[in-house]
C-alpha cells in the first residue's frame, strides 16, 4: 500500500511541478551545463541577451543571504559609448561593448539593488568594465556594487564567479572583526536561446 500512495504522489504531484520549474528556479552549481566553454574575450559581444540570473553566496553568509536572483538584460553599446572612458576614451582592450540592466526579484529590493535597473544608456546599471561585468556605481572614487566574471558561455547561458564591491568601506561585527564581502559563483539561464 505505502509504494501504491508514493507512487500516486509522484504522478500526481512532483512530476507536474518539476515540469513547471523555470530556468531560474534550478539551482546554480559550479559545474559547467551541456555545451559550455571557457569563455573568450572575442566573444564579449555575444553576451548579449536575457538572462535569469543566480548569483550563490559562498562566502560572507554572515549577513544571512545565501543567494540573490533577478533578471539580466545585456545590450551591445554603439561605439560612442563603447569607446567612453572614466575621463576620456578608453583605453585599448578597456572597451565597453556591453551594458545593460539587473531588476533584482524581492527580498533584495532595496537601493543597493535598485540602482542596476537603470537603462539610462549614457550611465546603465549594468557595464562591462575592466574585462568584468559591473552591477552598480562606476568611474568614481568609492563607487559600490557587484563585480561578475564570465568564465564558461554555451547555448544555455553564462557562468562564472562574482564578489560584492563595498568602495572604501568595510564591515565589522559585533566582536569588531572584519567581515569579508560577499562571493561567490554565478549561473545566468539564456531566455531565449542562441
Amino acid at each position: 500500500m505505502h509504494t501504491r500512495v508514493t507512487t500516486l504522489w509522484l504522478a500526481l504531484v512532483a512530476v507536474p511541478m518539476a515540469a513547471q520549474q523555470r530556468p531560474g528556479d534550478l539551482a546554480c552549481t559550479t559545474d559547467s551545463t551541456s555545451g559550455d566553454g571557457a569563455f573568450d574575450l572575442k566573444d564579449v559581444r555575444k553576451l548579449a541577451g536575457e538572462y535569469d540570473l543566480v548569483m550563490t553566496v559562498d562566502s560572507g553568509r554572515e549577513w544571512g543571504s545565501t543567494e540573490h536572483r533577478g533578471r539580466l538584460v545585456l545590450w551591445v553599446q554603439d561605439s560612442a559609448h563603447a569607446y567612453r572612458g572614466p575621463f576620456s576614451r578608453a583605453v585599448p582592450g578597456h572597451e565597453r561593448w556591453i551594458a545593460g540592466t539587473f531588476t533584482a526579484a524581492p527580498p533584495d529590493t532595496d537601493q543597493w539593488w535598485r540602482r542596476m535597473a537603470s537603462p539610462n544608456r549614457d550611465h546603465p546599471g549594468v557595464i562591462w568594465q575592466y574585462q568584468w561585468l559591473r552591477f552598480g556605481e562606476y568611474d568614481g572614487f568609492d563607487g559600490t556594487g557587484e563585480d561578475l566574471v564570465v568564465t564558461a558561455m554555451g547555448p544555455a547561458g553564462i557562468r562564472g564567479t562574482w564578489r560584492e564591491d563595498t568602495g572604501i568601506g568595510m564591515l565589522i561585527d559585533s566582536a569588531g572583526h572584519r567581515v569579508p564581502n560577499a562571493a561567490g559563483h554565478f549561473c545566468a539561464s539564456r531566455l531565449s536561446p542562441k
